[in-house]
C-alpha cells in the first residue's frame, strides 16, 4: 500500500514539475504546423508570396550598441551617432 502511494506521488511530482516544459515545446510545435499550413494557403493563392522572415528583433523595438569602452580615453566616432532632437516642455 506505501509502494502505491509513493508511486502515485513520483508520477503527480514529476508530471508537475515536467508539465510546463512539455507544454512549451508542444504549444512551440503546434506554433510551427499552423505557421506552415497559413504559409502554404498563402502561396496558393498568390504564388509571389514570399513567408516574412524570423527576425530576432520585432519592429519599433530599439538596440544600443556602446561605440567604446568606458576606460578608453578617445572619443568616440561620430559617424555612426544619431541626429539631435530638440524638444519642448509641454506646460499643463
Amino acid at each position: 500500500m506505501l509502494r502505491v502511494i509513493l508511486i502515485i506521488l513520483f508520477i503527480y511530482l514529476l508530471i508537475k514539475f515536467l508539465a510546463p516544459y512539455i507544454k512549451k515545446f508542444l504549444l512551440k510545435r503546434v506554433e510551427k504546423t499552423f505557421e506552415k499550413k497559413i504559409n502554404e494557403e498563402f502561396k496558393k493563392r498568390d504564388p509571389n508570396y514570399e513567408p516574412p522572415r524570423n527576425d530576432k528583433r520585432r519592429e519599433g523595438e530599439v538596440k544600443v550598441e556602446k561605440l567604446y569602452k568606458k576606460n578608453t580615453k578617445t572619443k568616440p566616432s561620430t559617424d555612426k551617432l544619431g541626429d539631435y532632437v530638440d524638444f519642448e516642455e509641454v506646460q499643463d
